[in-house]
């Protein structure tokens, strides 16, 4: 069985000997996968983000997130920590006092349902479209969930008015 060639940066290398490189917005390095059978741009997006949320990865494109072919020897000099501010150029979810980010986790949820941001003492959403009743939504699986927009939108007029 003969190995499958990919060219890069106009030199053929084995697949095996290469990897997918994730460059967050502000262009530093912020991940890496084994090529595997991951032979387009699109399908690394896809296995990167473990396929749960196409939403993630458009939002990251947006942002300025890419995904690169690199032979696996460049890694160790791509692989620096990120000076930028905020890291990885993608902004903080926004911390209010008395408030936590929470997700779906109750009948119905999706893998991809969004991060709400909720009152501790209410059971209502910040954007006001969700009630966190019988403990539905929870806080365990929030990290790689995209916010709700409205929430985030909230969040951050509160904290601009308070500074």
């Amino acid at each position: 069985m003969s190995a499958v060639h990919l060219e890069v940066e106009g030199k053929l290398y084995p697949s095996a000997d290469l990897d997918w490189v994730y460059y967050a917005p502000c262009g530093c390095v912020a991940g890496w996968m084994v090529v595997g059978t991951d032979f387009t741009a699109d399908q690394a997006w896809k296995h990167f983000n473990d396929g749960t949320d196409p939403a993630l990865a458009k939002r990251d494109q947006k942002l300025g997130a890419r995904m690169e072919l690199h032979p696996r020897d460049a890694l160790p000099e791509l692989t620096k920590k990120c000076p930028h501010t905020p890291t990885w150029g993608v902004p903080a979810r926004p911390q209010l006092t008395d408030h936590t980010w929470l997700v779906n986790d109750g009948y119905g949820a999706r893998r991809n349902d969004k991060a709400h941001l909720f009152n501790d003492g209410s059971r209502r959403s910040l954007c006001g479209k969700h009630e966190n009743r019988y403990g539905k939504y929870q806080a365990y699986e929030v990290a790689g969930r995209l916010e709700c927009a409205t929430c985030m939108r909230k969040a951050a007029n509160v904290t601009e008015a308070a500074a």
